[in-house]
């Protein structure tokens, strides 16, 4: 294999990026804003480790000369967060992360069923113990029956 076909490989000489990123939160997601001007989205890389929920953002470009730009962060995501649910977007220099929260329906349905089953429950008895004083208290004042109390 002569010279020529051997393929040379060229280390990159990098300059680091920290740009400015920021969590905010609504009633129903978190979002997560970070600043990465003058990249192509082509050359964000995000991924999602689901274990440990940390969020890494990895990106580079060529700049004019002999540089690179490169970016590397690891932010790590909110526990109530939908990881799966995750949408991006890279819009005039702000990549844009929505992490939905996670509702627990189930629970909160179950509980709500609970709380009804219980007044159901309740209102019975009331309604039961009225009727019993009512009459009760018919019987007592006609002479019917004596009311003998335990």
């Amino acid at each position: 294999m002569s010279t020529m076909e051997k393929k040379i490989e060229v280390e990159r000489n990098f300059i680091e990026l920290r740009p400015t990123s920021k969590w905010s939160q609504s009633g129903d997601a978190y979002t997560l804003l970070i600043d990465l001007p003058d990249f192509q989205k082509e050359q964000i890389r995000i991924s999602i480790d689901d274990p440990s929920n940390t969020l890494s953002i990895r990106c580079e470009r060529p700049i004019p000369g002999d540089p690179w730009w490169r970016f590397t962060g690891d932010f790590p995501v909110p526990e109530e967060c939908d990881i799966n649910g995750m949408k991006a977007k890279y819009e005039n220099g702000v990549l844009c992360l929505i992490f939905p929260k996670v509702i627990h329906e189930e629970e909160d349905e179950g509980q709500e069923d609970d709380e009804v089953e219980i007044m159901k429950k309740s209102k019975h008895e009331v309604v039961l113990l009225v009727l019993w004083m009512s009459l009760s208290h018919t019987m007592r004042n006609n002479n019917y029956l004596e009311v003998v109390e335990e």
